[in-house]
This record gives C-alpha cells, sequence and structure tokens, in this order.
C-alpha cells in the first residue's frame, strides 16, 4: 500500500510576497484576480496577528481593562470577515464598517501572479526531495499543495509521525507556514492535510479535545482514512463548490452520509467527479501524481562502485559534479540561487545539504567552497552509494559591457566579492545570522525597521563608494511604492536607540508641560532646549492604539536625548541618544 504525505501551504500566493519582501508581513494585503467584466475579486489576503505584542512596550493598555474594555479589545483583534471571490468593493466595504474609511486608503492590494507562484511552489517541492524523490504539485489552476510519495522512505526517517513533524518544522525555519498529513491517497492526504486539527481531535481522548492547542499534522493509519476522515465535509474531496451546495441540500454534509449513498445513484444524479473522487478517496482508483519536470534545472548524480563512507572521497567529486551543473546555467544565462547536495544511503536516510546564495552564482569555486563548509560539519554514520547534486533555485544573471574607464567593472567586481563574502558568513554562521535592517513604514519607532537578506548589487557598492569619498550621490535607488519602505521626512531621529522604552522621572515641568530636568542613570540632568513635540500615533489595524508626542532635548552638558510622554497618562519615557 501507497502512503502520500501531502503539505498544505495556506494562501500561498501572500506567503510567497511576503517571503520575497519581509517587509510587509505587518501590513494588511489583498491579492485580486481580475474577471472577465473588469471586476476585482479576492482570491486571497492576509491580516496582521493584532493579538501579538506589538502595541506599547511601556506598560498595558488600560483601555481594555473591564468587560466593556475587554470586548473592543476582541473586536480590535477580531480579523475581517472577508470572503474568497469576494469583489474588491465588498471586500473594502467590509473593511470600512469594522475599521473606519482609513482603512481603504492603508490596505495593500496586490494582482495575482499565477505564473509566480507556481514557480516558487515549485522551488519548494524540488526542496522536498529531501524526502523522498517523487514530489508533485496539485493539480489545480492555483496549487498551494505539495504531494510527496513516501512509500518506502518513511523508514528511513523514524516513520510516517517522524517524518511529518520533520516536514513541517523545517519549513517553519524557512517562514513557511504548514500543515501537513500522511495517508494511503492523496485525495485522503489532502483532506487530511486541511483539517488537521480536526482529526487529530477526532481520535484524542475527551480530555484532549477540549485544549486549544492547534495540530498542523496528523497521520492516518494505513487502510483507515474512511474511518478516520469519515466525519469531514464532504468539500473535502474536492468536488467543487456546485456538486458540494447541491449535496448539502439534499442533508448530505459529511463524508459517511456520502459514502451510505449507492454509487449507481450518485453516478446518476451528479457529475462522474463525484464517484470518481470518492473512489479515489478510498484507493478503488488510482490517482497518478504529475511529478515535477527532473530535467527543468540542472542535477549531476554520481554512483560509488562500492559505497563510501568518508567525507574525503566525496569532495573528489564535487568540482566536477558542480562544473557539470554550472555549464547547463551558463548556456541558459542562468545563475544558482540554492544548491542541494544529497547523500543517498541505502539503510538511512539521505544526508541534506542545503547552500543558499544571495545573488545568482555559476562560480564552481565559490560554491564549492560554501558545500565544502557545510560538509565539514557533517558525520557520516553510514555508507553513501550515491551523490545527488541539484540546483533548485535559478535567478537570472546580469550581462553587463565594458566601459573604457572601468569605473563601473570595478563596482560590479566589488559587488560579486561582497556577495561571495556574505555568502561565506551565511554558510557559517546560518542564513538567519546574516541581514541587513530596512526601514519599514511603522510609525511606532522600535518596529520600524526589519530585517532582512542582504541584498548586494553593484549599484549598492557604488553608492557606498560615492558616500564615503563625500561626492553627491546621484546613483541613489529610490524605493518604490510597493516595498512600503519608510523614509523619515519629519523629525530627526537619534543615532542609538532602546530596544525597549525605558521609564524616565521628571521633576518640573514647564507651564507648556516641556520638561526641564530629567533623571536618568542616577543623574539630574538640566534641559536648556527642547524641540518638539512631534506626534506619533500607531497604525489603525493595531488594535489598542499607541500616541506619543517625542521631544528632542538638549542638556546643559551638550548632550542630546530623544524623550517622548505617553499621552494616556502624561508618563515621560527616554528612547534614544544622539551622541
Amino acid at each position: 500500500m501507497s502512503r502520500i504525505m501531502t503539505i498544505w501551504i495556506p494562501r500561498w500566493p501572500v506567503q510567497r510576497r511576503i517571503l520575497d519582501h519581509p517587509e510587509r508581513r505587518n501590513l494588511p494585503m489583498l491579492i485580486c484576480r481580475r474577471h472577465g467584466a473588469g471586476a476585482l475579486r479576492v482570491v486571497s489576503w492576509f491580516w496582521p496577528n493584532t493579538s501579538s505584542s506589538i502595541v506599547d512596550p511601556t506598560s498595558r493598555d488600560r483601555s481594555c481593562d473591564g468587560k466593556a474594555g475587554r470586548e473592543r479589545g476582541s473586536r480590535r483583534r477580531q480579523k475581517p470577515q472577508i470572503g474568497i471571490f469576494m469583489s474588491l468593493s465588498e471586500a473594502m466595504s467590509v473593511l470600512s464598517q469594522e475599521y473606519g474609511s482609513q482603512a481603504c486608503h492603508s490596505i495593500l492590494i496586490e494582482h495575482e501572479e499565477l505564473e509566480a507562484d507556481r514557480d516558487s511552489l515549485r522551488t519548494v517541492a524540488r526542496w522536498c526531495r529531501r524526502f523522498a524523490p517523487i514530489v508533485a504539485l496539485e493539480n489545480t489552476a492555483c496549487p498551494e499543495c505539495i504531494h510527496v510519495d513516501v512509500t518506502g522512505t518513511a523508514n528511513l526517517f523514524g516513520g510516517d509521525d517522524t517524518i511529518v513533524r520533520t516536514a513541517v518544522r523545517m519549513l517553519a525555519v524557512r517562514g513557511i507556514s504548514s500543515c501537513a498529513a500522511i495517508a494511503d491517497t492523496p485525495a485522503a492526504a489532502w483532506a487530511a492535510a486541511h483539517h488537521t486539527n480536526q482529526v487529530a481531535s477526532a481520535v484524542e481522548s475527551p480530555r484532549c479535545v477540549s485544549t486549544n492547542r492547534v495540530r498542523r499534522w496528523c497521520v492516518v493509519p494505513s487502510q483507515k482514512q474512511s474511518e478516520w476522515l469519515a466525519h469531514l465535509s464532504v468539500a473535502s474531496l474536492q468536488v467543487g463548490s456546485e456538486i458540494a451546495d447541491r449535496l448539502s441540500e439534499l442533508g448530505v454534509h459529511s463524508i459517511a452520509q456520502l459514502m451510505q449513498l449507492p454509487r449507481s445513484s450518485l453516478a446518476s444524479r451528479f457529475a462522474k467527479t463525484l464517484t470518481t473522487r470518492l473512489s479515489q478517496f478510498e484507493g478503488t482508483l488510482f490517482e497518478p501524481l504529475a511529478s515535477i519536470a527532473e530535467n527543468s534545472l540542472p542535477e549531476s548524480r554520481h554512483c560509488f562502485e562500492s559505497p563510501v563512507s568518508t567525507i574525503a572521497a566525496i569532495d573528489g567529486m564535487l568540482d566536477q559534479m558542480l562544473a557539470e551543473c554550472c555549464r547547463k546555467l551558463l548556456q541558459q544565462g542562468l545563475g544558482a540561487m540554492a544548491v542541494q547536495m544529497r547523500f543517498q544511503r541505502s539503510k538511512a536516510a539521505p544526508v541534506v545539504i542545503d547552500v543558499g546564495l544571495f545573488g545568482p552564482s555559476t562560480s564552481v569555486r565559490h560554491l564549492g567552497d560554501l558545500l565544502r563548509m557545510r560538509m565539514e560539519r557533517v558525520r557520516l554514520s553510514g555508507e553513501v552509494d550515491e551523490i545527488v547534486l541539484e540546483v533548485i533555485q535559478v535567478a537570472v544573471t546580469t550581462c553587463r559591457q565594458r566601459t573604457l574607464f572601468g569605473e563601473t567593472d570595478a563596482c560590479h567586481s566589488k559587488a560579486q566579492r561582497v556577495g561571495m563574502l556574505v555568502d561565506r558568513f551565511s554558510g557559517r554562521l546560518g542564513r538567519s545570522a546574516v541581514f541587513q535592517p530596512q526601514l519599514i513604514a511603522d510609525t511606532q519607532p522600535e518596529y520600524a525597521w526589519i530585517a532582512v537578506p542582504p541584498r548586494i548589487d553593484s549599484q549598492t557598492v557604488h553608492q557606498s563608494e560615492t558616500t564615503r569619498s563625500g561626492r553627491r550621490n546621484r546613483a541613489r535607488r529610490q524605493p518604490q511604492a510597493t516595498e512600503r519602505v519608510a523614509v523619515w521626512t519629519h523629525g530627526r531621529r537619534p543615532i542609538r536607540m532602546h530596544s525597549r522604552p525605558l521609564p524616565l522621572e521628571i521633576p518640573l515641568q514647564t507651564f507648556n508641560g516641556h520638561p526641564t530636568q530629567f533623571q536618568w542613570d542616577g543623574k539630574n540632568h538640566t534641559i536648556s532646549k527642547v524641540d518638539g513635540p512631534e506626534r506619533i500615533e500607531t497604525a489603525w489595524w493595531r488594535g489598542a492604539s499607541v500616541r506619543r508626542d517625542y521631544y528632542v532635548v538638549e542638556t546643559e552638558t551638550g548632550s542630546m536625548w530623544w524623550l517622548f510622554r505617553r499621552l494616556r497618562d502624561g508618563h515621560w519615557f527616554l528612547h534614544g541618544e544622539f551622541s
């Protein structure tokens, strides 16, 4: 009996955009599709988690105290009821009723990009080959699921429970939220992956059902899908909304109720899709998986005549395999952005080494150095039969015309060296340890930046060179509006800012509310000059609002500080220092 693991990535179009632009993770977003009449309809949407602690770190919001306050806070944290395929005008009306007309001006509206979504999901599917060689996308126009045939490979990872849990957790490390399930058929695995919490709760003890924990994976025992998944809705069979609605009108809501009906009557009253999906769910009708193209990206394999157990033996074949892949990439004008190396073992799970780059590369030496740094940490516990080197993500390489004096060429060469250095840092420390700060459109200063992967190109290097030499920087790239990059044009910002505002004692204030002294670090600081206030308020989708008046103050000793007064209760805080 085959075993299929289905990985469901909810709202993949939104997740892909957040992965490409991390600065958007705190912005509400609508993904829209244009229909025949020209109207835009919502196909996916994202709402920031307003229940998180990104409110006011100075103190608890007292506006949520008491029953009425808790009700107001609950309404703020509640996500809007936006339905899939709802028209954009209807979605805007819902937002306006919930949050006011300002919501319609702040939300980010994106057009659907089917090819980009599919290509990115195909890259994730190639990454999933670490679990099994046969990987396929679901057969829909907008796929969000990956089918992995783990028949015979799950035991190498410790069983079904271990491999499905490992898949979800490893994707989470890469910033992808997913749910996964294993069953005998793709249809059953798809249904279980979309209802992991319901399936897990149905088979656990009643004492566990009452808990609020969310399960993101489950395993359906072999030949038990009809029993374990019978309580799920008919829509879980992917029969289409029209058939599901007709069955609901007849009082057939669950798979168990559907299976009690005679197949002959179903075939005569409904389309063939219903009986076909039901047979594929039970396993009586084979459902083929359209595996992703094997030769779509370069791949190199080497089978040893006899198994090897040392890294040195594997290292001898590395440059030859890389040269083969890079030669194919150069012919296509592409460069490797991510490379996966697998050590296939007959009696254990494969050893997988992933290397990601911040820019496309076709350098055999550079890629080899990155792989060898990762191989130094590998301890082989068994013999390796085969090496598989696969390029799992590519990007177009830029061709540059040489200039007479070579200034552009020098910047391009410096950018390549900087990119290689960043790649080596990432290979040694991990990709999560290497980032660059980027300003985002957030009025609350402590949350007005985000850590993003470095972006190194010749233009960036040229900017840094001209800035350092004191020349006017004419090549500075202006941020696009869709990136929502914050540019501070009002008010000054300190060189050093505390991660959390620090409370201050203000013994004296002027008649207009400006401080004349403040105590910090056991010392009294007398203020000689005050510039402000600068009013800062948080965005409407944050929930409980944060309202502050910021001041730039200069003391008698010449030092400058960044203070603010919380408008709710008049308390003062220190947020930064200018020197």
